[in-house]
């Protein structure tokens, strides 16, 4: 699952309000753990390479608020189930989106 939080949204709140949305996705997280479910979580950095036939390029993805900036690994038995512990990701509280897909065919 990836994440991608309204980053004028995330700029405009206080360190304090900050402060709650990162407790927020960490308690998420432990409760996604202590379930058997999480398989790894992080954020991504925005500093990216892109490549292609016309080779490298550095990307600066902070600048495209529609670039993931973070990823939850987890487990589940079917679409309905990851959509289901997708909602209840903390980014949609404010103003986050969260894309759901399966690794691997």
């Amino acid at each position: 699952m990836l994440f991608t939080v309204d980053a004028p949204l995330w700029e405009a709140m206080g360190e304090a309000e900050r402060g709650v949305q990162i407790k927020a996705h960490a308690d998420w997280a432990a409760r996604l753990k202590a379930e058997g479910r999480l398989i790894q979580a992080d954020g991504l950095d925005s500093d990216a390479r892109l490549i292609g036939p016309f080779g490298a390029r550095t990307v600066d993805y902070s600048i495209d608020s529609r670039a993931a900036t973070g990823f939850f690994l987890f487990e589940a038995a079917d679409w309905d189930e990851a959509v289901s512990v997708g909602e209840g990701c903390p980014v949609l509280a404010y103003g986050g989106l969260v894309e759901v897909r399966r690794v691997g065919h």
